[in-house]
């Protein structure tokens, strides 16, 4: 067994500010601008386009709400897993460790990692196999960065997400600047022959995802009753204000056609500036999805650290590198698994096809939008459970629990019905065999595995 006596203590080094760049920084990924054409092309004026944009991040805040409360009063390593271990005990907490290990980390970090070697080649091209090389460069890069400790990994994820908030507010502020708006801009119709409202909450929920990473890193947090509310509140609120200003300055430039159609912010700077604005642009995305790979690669690592700190069997997992202050094994081994799927993806042989941010959006939804749920719920049974524990208190309870998990509910419909209707149930793609194996597997490990050591 685990001797607790000998876990180490780390050490709360991240501040109020390292909180908000988390957030900001893991949201604002690739999410937004692999899916802002596809949201656009769903509707027909720009203020329904504007008031989806808002519904996201309404829902977030009221997720947030709901994570601030398990997150202050359960400040440990873990995120989810602690909270779902406590609710349900340790077998689901085991489950959800395993699904994010084998399928919901690596494909939202192999997505950005796509959407970074698209862009980064019209930069640099390295030729026929660029995206296999740039979406694994940086899978590998930023795992070595991480590696070095905490205080590197912090202020790699300061300054990527400082650098992409002054330039997306650049962005938005040239354009009202320089842009000579359609004429009829204001009231445009776009017509929309089969409007997708499924693909559209998908998407934005998608751009939205990634504020909940700041849970697994709450044991580094200085005073975590109070920072962790407000980076999820300041964080989300930021992130909602960007994409409502960037979707009004992409519609204002363009037109809901314009901003309709695939690379519309590389579109939008070209018009305005020319070839230097394609490239500007291209540097920014790169800098965004690298902020938020970075920060889901840190967030990460300590889920499957706190694992190997509370089970026997996977002590191996809960070992912290005191030379390099940092997860170490974790890191490396996640590194490896995002690495097998990013190939996988690119590989035709094994069945993928069409455009690898959507394969991974859409194989990631149920599971992701599933443990979402599981953690509302939680909120509900640990609220009555454990009322003697201090910290943030979720307001008109139990009503946002029940809004969040609604929401969720709709998300694993919405995923799995746009999943059913892309996929030909006689060649299943190779992430749908992923998925499969790994549900099994991930009941048999929590049977055999989910023995918590006391």
């Amino acid at each position: 067994m685990n001797d607790p006596s000998k876990k180490v203590e780390l050490k709360r080094q991240l501040s109020l500010f390292d909180a908000v760049c988390i957030v900001v920084g893991i949201i604002i990924g690739s999410g937004f601008y692999g899916a802002c054409h596809l949201v656009t092309e769903q509707f027909s004026s720009l203020g329904a386009l504007i008031l989806v944009w808002i519904l996201g991040g309404v829902i977030g805040l009221i997720g947030a709400l709901c994570y601030a409360e398990l997150a202050t009063k359960y400040p440990g390593e873990g995120g989810d897993y602690l909270y779902l271990s406590k609710a349900y005990g340790p077998r689901m907490g085991m489950f959800f460790s395993w699904c994010q290990f084998w399928v919901v980390r690596p494909g939202n970090i192999g997505a950005m990692a796509f959407v970074f070697a698209q862009y980064a080649n019209q930069l640099f091209d390295l030729g026929d196999r660029s995206s296999l090389i740039y979406s694994i460069g940086s899978v590998v890069v930023l795992t070595a960065m991480n590696s070095f400790g905490v205080r590197s990994g912090k202020w790699v994820q300061n300054l990527l997400t400082s650098v992409k908030v002054v330039g997306l507010l650049a962005i938005v502020i040239v354009t009202l600047v320089l842009a000579s708006p359609p004429d009829d801009v204001a009231n445009r119709i776009q017509p929309v022959a089969t409007p997708d409202f499924h693909l559209a909450v998908i998407m934005v929920l998608f751009a939205y995802g990634g504020w909940n990473d700041i849970a697994f890193v709450t044991a580094e947090m200085k005073n975590p009753q109070k920072n962790i509310f407000r980076g999820l509140l300041l964080g989300v609120a930021i992130v909602t204000i960007l994409y409502v200003l960037l979707t009004v300055a992409f519609v204002y430039a363009m037109g809901l056609e314009g901003a309709s159609q695939r690379g519309v912010a590389a579109n939008l700077l070209k018009l305005l500036l020319g070839d230097w604005g394609s490239r500007i642009i291209s540097l920014m995305i790169c800098i965004s999805c690298l902020g938020a790979m970075n920060g889901m690669i840190f967030a990460g690592a300590r889920i499957y650290y706190a694992i190997g700190c509370d089970y026997p069997r996977l002590s191996w997992l809960g070992k912290w590198n005191l030379r390099f202050d940092a997860p170490l094994r974790t890191l490396v081994l996640q590194g490896l698994i995002i690495v097998m799927l990013i190939v996988g993806t690119t590989n035709p042989w094994l069945g993928s096809e069409g455009d690898e941010f959507e394969v991974m959006v859409y194989f990631t939804t149920p599971f992701f939008f599933f443990f979402f749920l599981l953690s509302a719920i939680s909120l509900l049974i640990l609220r009555d459970k454990d009322v003697k524990l201090e910290g943030y208190r979720a307001p008109f309870h139990p009503l946002m629990p029940v809004l969040f998990g609604s929401f969720c509910v709709y998300l694993i419909y919405s995923g799995v019905t746009h999943l059913l209707k892309e996929v030909d149930p006689n060649a299943l793609p190779f992430e749908i065999w992923w998925c499969i194996a790994t549900i099994f597997c991930g009941v048999l490990a929590s049977i055999v595995l989910a023995k918590r050591a006391d």
